[in-house]
C-alpha cells in the first residue's frame, strides 16, 4: 500500500493515558520487520508476517471486520474477555459492546505492538478505558500482569479467546499461557472472596486506628533508628516450630527474635520473650494469640487494620502500613507509615517482610511448615490446641478434633515428603508457600529455613516477576493533621457522581484525587456483593461511598482537632 501514514505519535500520546509503563517501553522499541501492510479486498489494511516465502495474513485478506463480526457472534456473552494474540484492531472493536466491561489483548512481541502502531489508526481503541494490553515475552510475567489487570467484583468471569492466526505463530508461549491462567483465576477469586469477607472489618479497622496509631509511630521512631541486627529469627506456628526450641533458646544478644502472633503462646510458654510481635490478622480472634501474655519488652507491630484494641496494649507499638489500598491512602494523604508487604495473605509472609525492613544480616524462619507434616497442624501450645481442649469431650478428644479439621477438607493433599513422611496440604498453603519464596528472593537479605537451607524461589507463576524491594529505611512524618484528612476525603466522597455503566468507564471519568480514592475504597466494595451478587459494580462503589461517609464522618465528630482524644 502505497503513501501509508505513520500513526505511531498519535497512538503513543493515546496509549500513554492508560499504558503509560507500556508508551516508555513502545519509545525505544523498534518495530518488528518480519510484518507489512496489504491492502484487504474491502479495501482495509491488515498486517501480513512474511518468513521466507511464507506469508501469513493475521486479519483476513478478504474483509477483516466482517471476519471480527463473525469472530465476536461465535463467542459465549461475558462481561468480559481475555483476547490471545495482537492483532490490527478488528477483533477489539467487535468485543468492546456497550456492556462489556474489559478487554484484555495479551502478546508476547513488543516489536510486533510498535508496527501496529505505526501502520494502524488505533487512537479510538486506545482512548477506551476498557482495552488493556499486556505485552511480554514470558508466559509467567505475562499471566501475572494480567492478574493486576483482573478485577472479578467489577469485571465479571472473564473468557480467553484465541486469535488463531497469531496464536499459531507462537503456540508455546499461547500453550504455557494458558496453563497458568487456571492459577490466575483462582488467586483472583480466592482474593474476592478474602475481600468479601473482610472488607467491611479492614476499613473499619483502619479509620479507627490511624490517628492513634500515627501517635505510636512518632514514640516508636526512636527506638527504631539505629537498630542493627546480624540475624533475624522469624517463629511460625507450624509444628517444626517445636524441634527449633533449643536453637532460639540459645540465641546471642546480637541476634533478634520476630514472633508471629500465632507462634507467641509458645514462645511465652517456653519462657522466650520475643523482641517483635507481628499481627496482620483483621479479625477479633487475632487478640486471643496475646491473652497467654506478652513479655514486657516485646514490641509489637501491628497492621492498620489490626483489631483497634490491639493498640491498647501497654507494650511499644509500631504500626505498619500493609498491602490494604485504603492504608496506603492513608499512607499518602495523612501520615508515613512504615510499609511491609503483606500480599502473602498470611502473617509469617508480614514478618519476615518486617524482618528485612530491620536491615539484618540475613533471616532464618523457623516453624514456617506451610503445610500439616504426619498429620499435625500446629505447633503445641498455639490458639488451636487451646481451643480443642476445651472443647474436648469423651467422644471428641483432642486427637479426634484435629483429624476432623484435617481430613474433613476436601482440597485436602496427601503426599510423601522427601523424608519419607506422610505429609498433608492444600492448595492455599502452597500458594501461601510460592509467595513466600518470592518474596525471600526479592530481598535484600538472605532467607534461609532450619538448618541453613536457603529459602529458594520456586520456578513458578508466583516467582516470575522481580520487584523492586523498599529501601531499609522509612521516613516518619505526618503530612496533615487526621481533622483535615477526613474533611478532605469527606469533601470528595460527597462530590462523587456514579452513572450507569462499566466500571473502568466511570473511573476514567473522573479526576486523579477521586480515581485513588475510589481504588482505595475497592475491598469495602467487595464486601457487598455478599449483599446483592446482581449488583453492578458502579451500584458496588456507591455502597462503599456510603459507608466511608458514615466512617469518616464518625471519626472526625470524635476528634474535632488533633488535640481531643478519646479512645477508639
Amino acid at each position: 500500500m502505497a503513501g501509508i501514514k505513520n500513526h505511531f505519535e498519535e497512538n503513543l500520546a493515546a496509549l500513554g493515558r492508560y499504558h503509560s509503563a507500556l508508551a516508555e517501553r513502545l519509545k525505544n522499541t523498534a518495530p518488528s520487520r518480519c510484518f507489512e501492510v496489504r491492502e484487504s479486498r474491502s479495501r482495509k489494511p491488515v498486517p501480513v508476517h512474511r518468513s521466507g516465502v511464507t506469508t501469513v495474513h493475521i486479519n483476513s485478506p478478504y474483509d477483516p471486520e466482517k471476519e471480527a463480526e463473525r469472530f465476536a457472534a461465535g463467542i459465549d456473552p461475558s462481561p468480559s474477555y481475555l483476547l490471545l494474540g495482537l492483532e490490527a484492531g478488528y477483533a477489539e472493536i467487535s468485543l468492546l459492546k456497550p456492556d462489556t466491561e474489559l478487554v484484555v489483548v495479551v502478546d508476547y512481541d513488543i516489536g510486533f505492538l510498535r508496527f501496529l502502531l505505526e501502520y494502524f489508526d488505533y487512537r479510538q481503541l486506545l482512548l477506551d478505558p476498557r482495552l488493556r494490553f499486556v505485552v511480554e515475552g514470558s508466559p509467567g510475567v505475562a499471566a501475572m500482569a494480567l492478574q493486576g489487570e483482573y478485577l472479578p467484583q467489577f469485571h465479571g468471569d472473564l473468557v480467553a479467546v484465541p486469535w488463531r492466526p497469531r496464536e499459531r505463530m507462537n503456540e508455546g508461549f499461547f500453550t504455557e499461557l494458558r496453563l497458568l491462567l487456571p492459577k490466575v483465576l483462582q488467586d483472583s477469586a480466592i482474593d474476592v472472596s478474602t475481600q468479601k469477607k473482610f472488607g467491611r472489618r479492614w476499613m473499619r479497622n483502619i479509620v479507627a486506628n490511624s490517628l492513634p496509631a500515627s501517635r505510636n509511630m512518632v514514640s516508636s521512631s526512636s527506638t527504631l533508628h539505629g537498630l542493627s541486627f546480624n540475624r533475624v529469627h522469624v517463629t511460625a506456628a507450624g509444628p517444626s516450630l517445636e524441634k527449633a526450641l533449643p536453637a532460639l533458646a540459645a540465641l546471642q544478644e546480637e541476634e533478634c527474635l520476630v514472633a508471629t502472633d500465632t507462634s507467641l503462646p509458645f514462645l511465652v510458654s517456653a519462657g522466650l520473650e520475643p523482641d517483635f510481635v507481628v499481627s496482620v490478622d483483621c479479625q477479633h480472634h487475632s487478640y486471643h494469640h496475646f491473652l497467654a501474655g506478652i513479655p514486657g519488652k516485646s514490641i509489637l507491630v501491628l497492621d492498620l487494620a489490626s483489631p483497634p484494641g490491639l493498640f491498647r496494649f501497654k507494650n511499644p507499638v509500631i504500626p505498619v502500613a500493609g498491602g490494604h489500598p485504603f492504608s496506603r491512602y492513608v499512607d499518602s494523604h495523612f501520615f508515613r507509615f512504615m510499609q511491609i508487604d503483606t500480599s502473602g495473605g498470611n502473617v509469617t509472609h508480614a514478618a519476615v517482610s518486617f524482618a528485612d525492613r530491620l536491615g539484618a544480616g540475613s533471616i532464618v524462619l523457623h516453624g514456617a511448615d506451610l503445610c500439616y507434616p504426619e498429620g499435625k497442624l500446629y505447633a503445641r501450645g498455639t490458639y488451636l490446641y487451646s481451643h480443642f481442649s476445651a472443647c474436648a469431650g469423651r467422644t471428641a478428644g483432642l486427637e479426634t478434633q484435629t483429624a476432623r479439621m484435617l481430613l474433613g477438607r476436601r482440597d485436602i493433599e496427601r503426599h510423601i515428603s522427601e523424608a519419607g513422611a506422610i505429609v498433608y496440604g492444600t492448595g492455599l498453603l502452597e500458594s501461601y508457600r510460592q509467595k513466600l519464596a518470592d518474596l525471600a528472593g526479592n530481598l535484600r537479605t538472605r532467607v534461609t529455613v532450619g538448618q541453613g537451607r536457603e529459602l529458594q524461589p520456586p520456578d513458578s507463576l508466583a516467582s516470575v516477576v522481580r520487584r523492586e524491594p523498599p529501601a531499609a529505611g522509612h521516613e516518619i512524618r505526618q503530612l496533615q493533621s487526621w481533622a483535615d484528612f477526613c474533611r478532605k476525603t469527606l469533601a470528595l466522597l460527597d462530590n462523587i457522581e456514579l452513572p450507569a455503566g462499566p466500571v473502568q468507564t466511570v473511573l476514567a471519568s473522573k479526576d486523579p484525587a477521586t480515581r485513588e480514592l475510589l481504588y482505595a475504597l475497592m475491598p469495602l466494595a467487595a464486601y457487598y456483593m455478599e449483599t446483592d451478587k446482581k449488583q453492578p459494580g458502579s451500584g458496588l462503589l456507591a455502597a462503599a461511598i456510603s459507608e466511608a461517609r458514615v466512617l469518616i464522618r464518625g471519626s472526625l465528630s470524635r476528634h474535632i482537632d488533633d488535640g481531643a482524644v478519646t479512645d477508639e
